[in-house]
C-alpha cells in the first residue's frame, strides 16, 4: 500500500533497508508512529521522515 502519503509495515521496511520487525521494534519503543485504516497498520511519509532525522548519526569514531 503506497496511497494517500502512507505505506505498509513492509512496504516501509523495504524502503528503508530494515526488517519489519525492526520497524515492529521502534514503534513499540515509541521512536516511530503508526496509524490505522480500518484493519491495516501504516507508517505516512511525514512520521517516516520524522523517524528517519530522529536516527542517531555516524560520526568517523562509531563508525569503526
Amino acid at each position: 500500500m503506497h496511497s494517500n502519503g502512507a505505506r505498509s509495515i513492509p512496504k516501509f521496511a523495504a524502503d528503508n533497508g530494515v526488517s519489519p520487525r525492526t520497524i515492529y521494534l521502534e514503534i513499540g519503543a515509541g521512536r516511530l508512529t503508526a496509524r490505522k485504516i480500518g484493519a491495516r497498520t501504516v507508517i505516512t511519509d511525514e512520521d517516516g521522515a520524522e523517524w528517519r532525522q530522529a536516527l542517531p548519526k555516524m560520526t568517523p569514531a562509531t563508525a569503526a
